[in-house]
């Protein structure tokens, strides 16, 4: 009774601000509410005010400041930053697929830089974000927006560099994450570089996990998994073991492929290279 209980206190306090019911009616955040999570730092934990303009409650607050997959992502934000400024050259065409809001790309240094970015995603109004936000950094001219499918995309070997993060770890079929990474492969040219993350196995799975648990609170791990698992039922479940994140981008065609974790070895971003 005292879980039962608490649960419902969580889910009261979920249905109190807008994060909380966009994740209970979708199970998953879109391209704004993940730049929202992401730019936390930047925003909300400044100004103690959410996106409704009210405090935190209890459960936004985990979200943002403690949830380990939240640290993950965040940590994964900086990393696809850091390894894409470094491929960037003079003439490139690059790809954010789904893009989201894009800020990942937007925000780089293309100083004295000749080049041209698109976006693709389902998400009409991810689509509208991306469009404003590249005006906000004024890169309007340089970018190209598609509403379109990561499995149907109308690239063959364009692309000198492709990001892609938030959608492999709602794919569950093998056959069908297979079919997204050689979408990516084919849609490169020659020397490119496809930059995604993959999520690792939980504790309690049946596969091996490499989460370093001795980095992560227990209580934490708990009320993520509260939270996440047991009441939102969120709907990754894309879980992968590094041997598997291997043999997945090897079968389609990447040859040099890399590995960076995380702080807490959950959400590694995984670069190959064509």
């Amino acid at each position: 009774m005292k879980g039962l209980k608490k649960q419902l206190e969580l889910l009261e306090d979920l249905s109190s601000f807008s994060l909380g019911r966009f994740f209970l009616e979708n199970k998953s955040a879109d391209g704004y509410w993940t730049d929202y999570i992401i730019n936390y730092p930047q925003t909300g934990a400044i100004t103690g005010e959410n996106s409704d303009g009210n405090s935190f409650s209890f459960v936004e607050k985990f979200i943002l400041e403690k949830a380990p997959l939240t640290l993950a992502t965040r940590e994964r934000f900086g990393i696809f930053q850091k390894y894409t400024q470094k491929f960037l050259k003079n003439d490139m065409k690059i790809a954010s697929i789904p893009c989201g809001v894009m800020r990942d790309l937007l925000s780089l240094n293309y100083k004295n830089l000749s080049f041209s970015i698109v976006g693709v995603d389902l998400d009409l109004n991810s689509i509208k974000l991306a469009e404003k936000l590249a005006s906000d950094y004024k890169l309007s001219k340089h970018i190209h927006l598609l509403q379109g499918n990561a499995w149907d995309l109308p690239f063959q070997e364009e692309l000198d560099l492709i990001t892609s993060s938030g959608l492999n770890v709602y794919v569950s079929e093998e056959k069908k994450l297979e079919e997204l990474y050689k979408a990516f492969y084919l849609s490169l040219k020659k020397g490119g570089h496809l930059v995604t993350a993959v999520l690792t196995y939980p504790p309690g799975f049946s596969k091996k996990s490499e989460w370093a648990l001795e980095r992560l609170s227990e209580e934490n791990l708990l009320m993520e998994k509260v939270l996440f698992q047991d009441i939102l039922g969120c709907k990754w479940r894309n879980f992968r073991t590094v041997d598997e994140i291997y043999k997945d981008f090897h079968s389609v065609g990447f040859t040099d492929v890399e590995i960076v974790f995380d702080s807490f070895r959950i959400f590694p971003t995984v670069i190959g290279r064509k």
